[in-house]
């Protein structure tokens, strides 16, 4: 059902989705793009991004962030395109 309100012969946007875990799994399947943030360090929580298979993906962006003083460790910006013939329509 959410697939079908939003995509449809007149869709020609990049649909963000902005959690939580249920909605990202949910999604995930009919995703072409990712954009994830890696944290390199153990944080606290009941809820995370699910797992998904790397070999699908490829990286086509990436910076990596060493020395955020706002931040205790280091982490990643990553965009990741779903690899060809590994986009299935859900």
């Amino acid at each position: 059902m959410l697939r079908s309100g939003l995509v449809g012969p007149t869709w020609m946007g990049e649909l963000m989705v902005i959690g939580g875990e249920s909605l990202y799994r949910a999604t995930l399947p009919a995703a072409s793009r990712m954009y994830l943030t890696v944290l390199d360090c153990e944080v606290d929580g009941d809820v995370f991004f699910p797992a998904y298979d790397p070999a699908l993906w490829r990286e086509a962006e990436r910076l990596d962030v060493m020395d955020d003083p706002a931040f205790p460790a280091s982490y990643r910006f990553l965009v990741l395109d779903r690899i060809g013939e590994a986009l299935v329509k859900r």
